[in-house]
């Protein structure tokens, strides 16, 4: 976020919004869940990120540093049921 101008508090608080979604995604994928009500969790993290991002910030680099910010969020949280669904699908191949 330096590259933009912006503080290096947004890149830690990019940081841990990234590995905070990734454990928070890790850990409720080893939930045994329908796969329906697992894509409704993935599309809810989503969700409340939108709501956090126009909620929380202002508008111009505010929003825009915010919108960074869940975007590395949102990355972890994508990246972290992605273990568990590799797991699911060879297990269920094999």
């Amino acid at each position: 976020m330096a590259f933009l101008n912006l503080s290096d508090k947004g890149e830690s608080l990019a940081m841990a919004f990234g590995l905070g979604g990734f454990v928070a995604a890790l850990a409720l994928s080893l939930i045994p869940l329908k796969t329906v009500a697992r894509a409704t969790l993935i599309a809810a993290g989503v969700v409340g990120a939108w709501i956090f991002l126009f909620v929380h910030s202002q508008s111009g680099l505010d929003r825009l540093g915010w919108a960074i910010v869940l975007a590395a969020g949102l990355l972890g949280w994508f990246v972290g049921f992605v273990p568990a669904a590799l797991v699911r699908y060879f297990a269920k191949a094999s």
